[in-house]
């Protein structure tokens, strides 16, 4: 609500036409980008937000590009999508296998909610709700593009092999339509490794006693990692006529590091 006071006064300033509409105006521009990502001058104009009367179209259209260029500014500046150094996609962040992923679901909940459902956490987070909390897909009703890839669905597994002397692996991440290798095209600031039918890329070990993560040459997913350590990677592979792009965390993963990759299963936790 505070970025919608503040884009109503400036727009109030700019041109007193529009003083007379409330907040909630400036509100429906802002979730009108948010959606529409970095549509500018034109979509400025043919936003379809709630609550756009279609004399407020026309009075944009008519105040010229002086108008557009300042209200744009500001609507990008507010909505996070101008910035010297660009706010990461989903793919950039699923890339990190972090919390970071869940940060930038939840800065881009508005523009997911439509086509897939978004639980709001506590912490800046957000995931998706999937409907086994462990394992299942989530299959979004529309696809999503982000990072010239197309998302399809959600991706969630979890294995307690702990019984062989293997840990658990926890797995979660994106089905998407292109082929493994448009994906890495796309992705092409990650280096990637082959393994039988897999890609793997971001590659880190944590070994018992230690506090930080290091690279990890060794790693191959169908191998368990070394009794008492934890890897973590990023993994890409064919599944049918889709890619699934996956992060995993797998071996020796107490809840407390475990939560630091996945804030989700933290906070569904809560009481």
């Amino acid at each position: 609500m505070k970025d919608a006071l503040r884009l109503f006064n400036v727009l109030s300033y700019v041109s007193p036409g529009l003083g007379g509409y409330d907040v909630a105006f400036a509100e429906s521009l802002l979730n009108g980008f948010r959606k529409s990502g970095s549509a500018l001058l034109t979509s400025l104009v043919n936003v379809k937000a709630p609550g756009m009367p279609a004399d407020i179209k026309d009075l944009l259209r008519q105040k010229g590009y002086s108008v557009h260029k300042t209200i744009c500014s500001l609507i990008l500046a507010l909505t996070g999508a101008a910035s010297s150094s660009h706010a990461a996609t989903l793919m950039e962040s699923l890339a990190n296998c972090d919390d970071s992923f869940f940060s930038a679901i939840h800065d881009r909940q508005n523009e997911i909610k439509p086509v897939a459902p978004v639980i709001a956490g506590h912490q800046h987070h957000a995931w998706f709700k999937v409907p086994s909390a462990d394992n299942g897909t989530l299959w979004f009703t529309q696809p999503l593009l982000d990072s010239n890839l197309t998302i399809l669905g959600y991706y969630l597994q979890t294995s307690n092999l702990e019984a062989l002397n293997m840990g658990k692996y926890y797995y979660w991440g994106f089905i998407l339509k292109e082929s493994p290798e448009i994906v890495m095209t796309q992705l092409n600031h990650l280096s990637w490794s082959r393994a039988d039918d897999e890609y793997y890329s971001q590659a880190l070990i944590k070994d018992p006693g230690e506090h930080d993560w290091k690279k990890n040459p060794a790693a191959v997913g169908s191998i368990a990692p070394a009794k008492g350590s934890t890897e973590k990677l990023l993994m890409l592979s064919k599944s049918g006529n889709q890619t699934k792009l996956l992060c995993s965390i797998q071996g020796d993963v107490p809840p407390e590091l475990l939560y630091t990759v996945r804030p989700d299963l933290a906070e569904e936790k809560r009481p």
